[in-house]
């Protein structure tokens, strides 16, 4: 079985898609949700997890963290929530007491 080459480049196919009329109603959608993220910015949040698999997430999110950093920020986090600081896609950055650690937002709940 052989491959065939797509007869349009990823140009054209960029030109087609942005003149699709529910192409617009998409690109508003993601505009939209981005701004909600980017409310959180400066809120408390907590975690959805319970111990064990919120220091599991913050290990797999932040690698270079040590273990002993990582139980701390999560039972701080697990206890007292944490602010959020920047967004990145969908993953937050939060601090609790001077620690900094990445999360995903599906982890995370406003406190």
């Amino acid at each position: 079985m052989t491959v065939k080459e797509p007869s349009f480049s990823i140009f054209e196919f960029k030109y087609w898609l942005s003149k699709q009329p529910d192409f617009k109603c998409v690109t508003e959608r993601c505009s939209a949700a981005s701004e909600m993220l980017n409310e959180l910015v400066d809120t408390t949040v907590e975690s959805r997890l319970g111990n064990q698999r919120l220091e599991h997430q913050i290990e797999k999110h932040n690698p270079d963290m040590a273990k002993a950093e990582i139980k701390r920020a999560a039972r701080l986090f697990k206890n007292e929530g944490g602010v959020v600081k920047e967004i990145h896609n969908l993953n937050l950055l939060i601090e609790v007491a001077s620690i900094t650690f990445s999360l995903p937002k599906i982890y995370t709940k406003l406190k």
